[in-house]
C-alpha cells in the first residue's frame, strides 16, 4: 500500500496469493495506493507527488527483480477500450507512466547507481535519519514482486 505521504507497506507476503484481479492472482503482486476516486466515488488521478515517488521507485526495484515482468493497471487486464473495463483503477494509465522503468534500469547498468532509481531520494519528514531512498526503505520490508 503506498500512502499519500509516499510510506510504503507490504500487507501480504510475496509468496501470498493476493485477492487483486480474478484470474491472475496467482502470476501478479498487486500494488494498491491510498487514492483514485474524488469525493463523489468518481475516478481521478489525484495521487501526490510522494506517491507518485514512491511507486515510481518501488517499480523500479521490482522490475529489476522480476524483469520479464509486466506493469500495467487492473484496468489494463480488459484492454485499452474503457467500455471494457470492469474497474477503472489505477486512474493513470500505468503502462504509459511506467514505460521507461526498463530503459532507466538498462541505464543504471552502466553507471553507479545499480538498483537505485536517479531520482526520488527524499529526507523522511520530522526524522533525525540521514535522507534514505525509497529503495532503501523497501529493500528492508519482506520481499516484492510483481
Amino acid at each position: 500500500m503506498v500512502f499519500p505521504s509516499g510510506k510504503v507497506e507490504q500487507l501480504l507476503a510475496e509468496d501470498k496469493v493476493s485477492n487483486g484481479v480474478q484470474g491472475f492472482n496467482s502470476t501478479a503482486i498487486n500494488i494498491a495506493y491510498v487514492g483514485g476516486v474524488d469525493s463523489k466515488l468518481k475516478p481521478v488521478d489525484n495521487r501526490t507527488q510522494a506517491q507518485k515517488d514512491a511507486l515510481w521507485d518501488l517499480l523500479f526495484y521490482l522490475k529489476q527483480q522480476y524483469p520479464n515482468a509486466h506493469i500495467m493497471g487492473h484496468r489494463d487486464i480488459w484492454g485499452k477500450d474503457s467500455k471494457k473495463w470492469k474497474k477503472w483503477c489505477p486512474c493513470f494509465d500505468a503502462e504509459a507512466e511506467y514505460a521507461s522503468i526498463d530503459d532507466e534500469i538498462k541505464a543504471s547498468k552502466y553507471s553507479d547507481a545499480v538498483e537505485q532509481p536517479k531520482k526520488y531520494t527524499k529526507q523522511v519528514p520530522n526524522s533525525p535519519v540521514k535522507p534514505v531512498s525509497y529503495i532503501d526503505k523497501i529493500k528492508k520490508l519482506a520481499s516484492w514482486a510483481l
